[in-house]
């Protein structure tokens, strides 16, 4: 099975994508749910603090990779961020294997070590990391990041990373196995600045089952699902005959194949409605696995300022809008305003077995409380429309809209796509459909 990943400036390891691990068969007692604030950074960014070797780390909490990366004060091109100092800990252990991190925008050398974690009440000793000890990496210049823990679907197999299993085949650094946790919660708080909130062996859909909807995972090594019948109100934008949607806490806006954002900006300058007041937008919707969903019109519209990085140009193109689009957003912004409220979403191109990628990232947490459930056979997602405080609320309706008016703001240089999608990036284009392929589950 081939695995890759994805929130704000995750990592995806090159080895991670192609582990073929076995699960640990050791039972662990069930633990009590912790619930974590997500330090909110320019409503594109989410990260958490866990505690490695007693030194607070910012980490990004990635439903794209499986494994444990922290990068090392050894490394000295890995950013200004203050890292991780392992000569301070009483409790490191350096191992034994080494690999190199590939991505599509530059390559980590790391080494396997172990040390103490803690996220809130959760703490355990001799948890399997990677250090990261050198860099040919440019965009970690910019980086908010020390750590970054892999969510990602485990794959049959897996066996945790130990002294004792270094250099075996399907050896890998979860800490969410480390933990003993089969599943975890996220939502998004819905105003720009509010914090966003990550729970630790979430119960809620135990505790409220008639909350949520439950949807399997086919078996792709990621937390995609069939997506189908993509609209804006009532114009069909893409999908028809199916897509991929991976479900992504990485990415910071929606991200579709160009010509879907192409139909999207047309339908945008089609409706005439004004900046100043989504709540006279249609709603962007869409199936799930047949299920019915939706998102409201800031998901997709949005005032955009700065300029977008340059490791993110090929994902985050500028728009063509149309005269009407533009007389359109001029009606209710001031004029420097006015030419940057558009159509805000970012371009993939990848190809699967379901049909061509999209990715919910950032905006759909916002909306939908999200229940990941790990399983070795049957993975599966769970989700309930969010309250205003991130609790899941009475199922009265998944195509609700929300209130919301003002378009958000969003600072181009800071939106960040999950890095599986960056590494893909750099492959081979596919000389047919000229869209990359996305890799698939393999029986083992």
């Amino acid at each position: 099975m081939r695995l890759g990943s994805a929130l704000a400036l995750s990592a995806v390891l090159d080895h991670a994508l192609a582990l073929n691990v076995r699960s640990d068969s050791t039972e662990v007692e069930p633990l009590t749910p912790f619930r974590q604030i997500l330090d909110n950074y320019a409503d594109l960014q989410y990260y958490g603090n866990i505690t490695v070797g007693r030194q607070k780390l910012h980490a990004v909490l990635d439903t794209g990779s499986i494994e444990f990366v922290v990068l090392s004060d050894r490394c000295k091109r890995c950013g200004s961020m203050e890292k991780y100092h392992y000569r301070v800990s009483s409790a490191y252990q350096q191992g034994n294997a080494d690999t190199v991190l590939s991505y599509g925008s530059g390559t980590l050398d790391a080494q396997v070590a172990y040390d103490s974690v803690t996220a809130g009440h959760l703490s355990t000793t001799g948890v399997p990391f990677w250090e990261v000890g050198s860099a040919d990496m440019p965009l970690l210049a910019s980086s908010d990041f020390q750590a970054i823990v892999g969510l990602g679907p485990i794959p049959e197999g897996t066996t945790l990373l130990s002294p004792d299993t270094e250099g075996r085949d399907g050896a890998a650094a979860v800490l969410l196995m480390k933990f003993g946790i089969d599943r975890f919660g996220v939502c998004l708080g819905k105003e720009p600045g509010s914090s966003g909130f990550f729970t630790w062996n979430d119960d809620s859909r135990e505790r409220s089952s008639a909350h949520f909807t439950t949807l399997q995972v086919p078996q792709t090594g990621y937390w995609m699902l069939a997506l189908t019948d993509v609209s804006i109100g009532n114009i069909l934008i893409d999908c028809s005959d199916g897509c991929g949607a991976v479900v992504d806490t990485g990415t910071s806006l929606l991200a579709m194949p160009e010509s879907a954002q192409a139909r999207m900006e047309k339908a945008v300058a089609h409706l005439k409605g004004e900046c100043g007041d989504l709540s006279k937008w249609p709603d962007f919707r869409f199936k799930l696995a047949g299920r019915p969903f939706s998102l409201p019109a800031d998901s997709y519209i949005g005032a955009v300022e700065g300029d977008v990085s340059e490791e993110m140009q090929t994902n985050f193109k500028p728009k063509k809008r149309l005269p009407s689009a533009i007389s359109m957003f001029s009606t209710s912004l001031n004029k420097s305003q006015a030419d940057k409220c558009e159509v805000s979403v970012m371009n993939v191109a990848l190809d699967s077995d379901l049909g061509a990628i999209w990715i919910l990232g950032a905006p759909f947490f916002r909306k939908y409380y999200s229940i990941f459930i790990q399983s070795l056979h049957s993975p599966s997602v769970s989700f309930a429309v969010a309250s205003d405080d991130c609790r899941p609320m009475e199922p009265t309706g998944m195509l609700l809209k929300a209130p919301r008016k003002s378009p958000r703001r969003i600072n181009a240089a800071s939106v960040r796509i999950s890095p599986w999608v960056k590494r893909f990036n750099a492959m081979e284009v596919n000389r047919s459909n000229e869209t990359r392929k996305f890799p698939h589950a393999k029986s083992s």
